[in-house]
């Protein structure tokens, strides 16, 4: 397995109601892991024009512990800081995992949110709110999903909440209003722009970006089957390194043909060629674009998805006999990603779809599988095959 898949998948795990494992790392709001997203909260003012300002006035906080476990965590590097801290979150030790936390944001200057969290779940509360807001508008954070993390029942409960919550949702319009979408395009060794070619296209997890996984990690993929691997960012910016997808199929839909559109400058995509392949909200939205526009896409790779399910406002097209779809989760996930992987493989056997549906026996963790590598090449030949090619 590549290193960055290593490091990377091990992190996503550690994003949402915990932190996530494996999608890549991107601690900006902790990947979801039920199968049924909370509606975004309503917009409370118009998207305002200038960065909005912390509300609440407080102190730097004091530094964490450097010594811990008779290690200097000055001395760690960022992926090991990191590491240990995504361990102890997972024993429910915050103490420790504030700490290295801590010491992981001052080296890499991202991971405010998880600090914020882990703070709050030891009664650091003041510490908590000042990473909060730090994460805000430095990050990115989902007001919706801050709303209902259970690392931060506790700040819910302070009287300065609702000021917070307003921040949160102030700078959540102010990055959807920002130009700060991405498209990352990752293409074969000693391609010509004239040549037609399979494209993959990436969806990211809630709170996440394109470059999690579209990135030069992910460069021998895109040699060995020769497709264009393209990493887009979600629908709606929640901060500089932090998107999610709006979960509404055509406003989805159409961020991706934008995305696709920007893309043409150096890729020539093959008709009919177009792969979505996503993890958690965006294995969900993949799934459900490429469900609604068969016409388009030759089909999707869902891992682990979750997020609201529009699956039942889709009319299936005849086409969908001739698309191909994989979906797989662990077994042992949260219940809510396990249903509704396995509703979605329902509604599409009965679109009369070619799938393959695999729940990862043993499997609790929140990620991609651990024979990704080996099997994403099959996937993708799967797929194009269910079409004829």
């Amino acid at each position: 397995m590549n290193l960055f898949r290593l490091l990377g998948l091990f992190f996503a795990l550690f994003q949402v109601t915990g932190c996530d494992s494996k999608q890549a790392p991107s601690q900006n709001g902790r990947e979801e892991k039920i199968g049924i997203s909370v509606p975004e909260a309503p917009n409370l003012v118009a998207h305002p024009s200038e960065k909005p300002v912390p509300p609440l006035k407080l102190d730097v906080p004091t530094a964490m512990p450097e010594q811990l476990d008779g290690k200097n965590l000055t001395k760690m590097n960022e992926g090991e800081l990191l590491t240990r801290a995504n361990l102890a979150m997972g024993k429910e030790d915050y103490t420790k995992a504030a700490a290295y936390q801590y010491w992981y944001v001052q080296k890499s200057k991202t991971g405010q949110y998880n600090l914020a969290c882990f703070l709050a779940q030891i009664g650091k509360t003041d510490a908590a709110f000042y990473w909060l807001q730090l994460a805000a508008i430095e990050e990115g954070v989902d007001t919706a999903h801050a709303e209902r993390d259970e690392d931060l029942v506790s700040l819910r409960r302070d009287s300065r909440w609702g000021k917070v919550r307003q921040y949160l949702g102030d700078c959540n319009r102010y990055f959807e209003s920002a130009p700060t979408s991405r498209t990352v395009v990752i293409l074969p060794k000693g391609y010509q722009n004239s040549k037609p070619i399979t494209a993959v296209v990436w969806l990211h997890g809630l709170g996440s970006r394109p470059e999690d996984f579209a990135n030069d990690g992910c460069r021998e993929h895109a040699d060995a089957l020769n497709v264009a691997i393209i990493g887009v960012s979600g629908t709606k910016a929640r901060g500089p390194r932090s998107f999610v997808w709006a979960e509404n199929v055509e406003q989805d839909g159409k961020r991706l043909r934008d995305a696709l559109e920007e893309a043409s400058a150096q890729v020539t995509i093959k008709k009919g060629q177009i792969i979505t392949f996503g993890f958690s909200q965006g294995a969900q939205v993949g799934l459900e674009v490429a469900a609604r526009y068969p016409e388009e896409y030759a089909g999707a790779i869902v891992l682990s998805p979750g997020a609201r399910s529009n699956l039942n406002s889709i009319k299936p097209s005849s086409l969908l006999s001739m698309r191909g779809f994989v979906l797989c989760c662990g077994a042992e996930e949260h219940p809510g990603n396990v249903m509704l992987t396995a509703n979605d493989a329902d509604w599409l056997r009965r679109a009369k779809a070619k799938i393959i549906h695999k729940p990862y026996p043993g499997v609790s963790a929140h990620s991609f599988p651990a024979d990704f590598d080996e099997r994403f090449p099959e996937w993708i030949k799967f797929i194009l095959k269910a079409q004829g090619e």
